[in-house]
């Protein structure tokens, strides 16, 4: 749940940010200190791996 939570928070800034990167939007959600504890695992968990851009599509569907 906190996958799809992290996803469509990051298509909406998409949406608002069209250059903004995956990894970037992950860093600034944990910067933020606001995300539930679960998502902000699955944030640092997702900004270590290599296929980031994979697990969080450059376009909004």
């Amino acid at each position: 749940m906190a996958y799809e939570n992290l996803l469509a928070a990051y298509k909406a800034w998409k949406s608002a940010m069209p250059s903004i990167q995956a990894s970037t939007f992950l860093s600034k959600v944990l910067e933020t200190g606001q995300a539930g504890q679960w998502a902000a695992e699955v944030a640092k968990f997702l900004l270590s791996q290599n296929s980031l851009e994979e697990l969080f599509p450059s376009r909004p569907e």
